[in-house]
């Protein structure tokens, strides 16, 4: 039999789903393709957009994740968070986070044929589900007011935040087993911490957000931070010269 060259299906597939999507090539043990934030005339977007096709010639499949969110790389978990979340193309299809086994994988009967087939089904899904779905995440993030706040926050004092303040969080962590915020204990700047987590319990019971908010803000906190310290190092990028 002729052996089935997947990475070329796939490109072809995503390419018929929007050329906008461009292959992530440091990625291993799946193809991710990533659409950029869009620029618009009045509105511009920040959520990136990833599609995830993980590929098993033993069993014939395809299996597929989405994720939408501000950080331009996913680190694979699953959930809905006000910066970020990502589920399986094949949960969006069925509309449950809990589905059987046999409704996750795309199969195939290992041809070409077969292959374009299940590529052509996942295609569909694609523009059917995923597309409602980004759109969704992108609105829901751009109209949250805690993310708003948290945004103005951050923005405001961005020159505060030191470019490796992800690093020290994750440090922080680690030392003290991983409990939350003991962690501010052991970072450098405890302050900003503080403030922002602060900020945003007031804020959410001002503006009386939903129990979901405010039970998300402790993540949405260090999630501003992460997004900050991205922010510094895409900006320090941005300004080293040319060699």
């Amino acid at each position: 039999m002729k052996r089935i060259q997947n990475s070329h299906l796939i490109s072809e597939a995503m390419t018929n789903f929007s050329p906008l999507y461009k292959r992530v090539e440091d990625v291993s043990h799946a193809y991710w393709y990533r659409r950029e934030p869009q620029k618009r005339l009045f509105a511009s977007e920040w959520f990136y957009r990833i599609v995830c096709i993980k590929s098993s010639k033993k069993w014939s499949c395809f299996e597929v994740d989405v994720y939408a969110g501000v950080f331009p790389l996913w680190n694979r978990q699953f959930g809905t968070h006000q910066l970020y979340r990502a589920t399986g193309l094949s949960n969006l299809r069925v509309g449950s986070s809990s589905i059987l086994m046999e409704d996750e994988p795309y199969n195939h009967d290992g041809t070409e044929g077969g292959t374009r087939a299940a590529l052509l089904r996942i295609v569909s899904e694609l523009k059917q589900y995923a597309d409602p779905w980004f759109a969704e995440a992108e609105q829901q993030g751009r109209s949250d007011p805690l993310v708003k706040h948290g945004l103005r926050w951050i923005h405001d004092r961005l020159d505060e935040i030191p470019p490796d303040i992800m690093g020290q969080i994750e440090s922080a962590f680690a030392a003290i087993d991983h409990k939350p915020w003991d962690v501010i204990k052991n970072v450098k700047h405890p302050l900003l911490l503080t403030q922002l987590r602060d900020e945003l319990r007031h804020f959410g019971a001002e503006k009386k957000v939903s129990t979901w908010q405010r039970g998300e803000h402790s993540i949405l906190a260090l999630d501003l931070f992460r997004y900050a310290q991205q922010l510094k190092q895409d900006t320090e990028q941005k300004d080293r010269p040319n060699r």
